[in-house]
């Protein structure tokens, strides 16, 4: 839990835009220091004797105005530059999510039954499917054997159907 917090920090952080980020704190800047300037006035025409400190709050306040003005007009010959490290990042996240997808695409079942859906079904299914079809058929030669041959070439089924003929056997000992 706590690296995926970590990588969510890390993430947020590298998408950042620093010039992005200067931009905000500028026009922030300016705002506040144009209300302090219309603040300073307002202290000024309520109490003429603070008008030094009020005329001394308003150039402080206009010198930041100016300041962020400078800062926002030189900030748009900057450009933002990526680390390469980030770049590989965000490559090799989006690529951990897409092998997460077919994964579970996979695992659930899903991942068939959109084949099925589009029609995608691979070529030795077919075979196998049509040489049950002919077993089936009595006009054709085809026996339960070469039925049972063109299954075995599934690793999975080779696994079940030697399980299952051990099974078989067991039970016949047994029997006897």
């Amino acid at each position: 839990m706590k690296w995926a917090l970590l990588v969510l920090v890390v993430l947020c952080h590298v998408g950042c835009s620093p010039s992005a980020a200067i931009a905000r704190n500028a026009t922030d800047m300016s705002a506040r220091a144009q209300e302090d300037i219309a603040a300073w006035d307002r202290v000024e025409k309520i109490h003429p004797d603070l008008a030094g400190e009020a005329k001394a709050g308003r150039d402080r306040a206009e010198r930041t105005v100016h300041g962020a003005s400078d800062t926002l007009q030189l900030l748009t010959g900057v450009e933002d530059s990526t680390p390469w490290w980030a770049s590989l990042l965000g490559y090799l996240s989006v690529a951990v999510i897409v092998v997460g997808i077919v994964f579970l695409l996979a695992q659930t079942g899903i991942g068939t039954a959109i084949r099925v859906a589009v029609g995608w079904i691979p070529r030795r299914k077919e075979s196998i499917a049509a040489l049950a079809v002919d077993t089936i058929d009595t006009d054709k030669p085809e026996t339960n054997r070469e039925l049972i041959s063109a299954l075995r070439q599934d690793p999975e089924f080779d696994v079940a159907y030697k399980r299952a003929s051990a099974r078989r056997k067991a039970e016949r000992n047994v029997a006897i």
